[in-house]
């Protein structure tokens, strides 16, 4: 009888370890997780719609500016998550 309480005892400790481990992760992914980059990369992307949606080249520059917005975000998509 001891055996089995003991065997409980031991499963109830490993999920309450599994538990506190995976909750542990969970909350250091979240302290790098960072709102202003997020943000931001929001923000290129709505300038991105506009510059897609204008009829206007700008002179010649839209592309360009496109290009560097593209370049932006893929930038921002790389560190969103440190």
């Amino acid at each position: 009888m001891k055996t089995l309480k003991l065997q409980w005892l031991g499963w109830a400790a490993g999920l309450v370890l599994a538990t506190s481990l995976a909750s542990y992760r969970v909350a250091v992914a979240q302290e790098f997780h960072n709102p202003r980059i997020h943000h931001a990369i929001d923000a290129l992307r709505d300038a991105e719609r506009e510059l897609n949606d204008s009829p206007s080249d700008f002179h010649g520059h839209k592309q360009d500016a496109l290009d560097a917005v593209h370049h932006a975000i893929e930038e921002l998509d790389r560190i969103k998550d440190w």
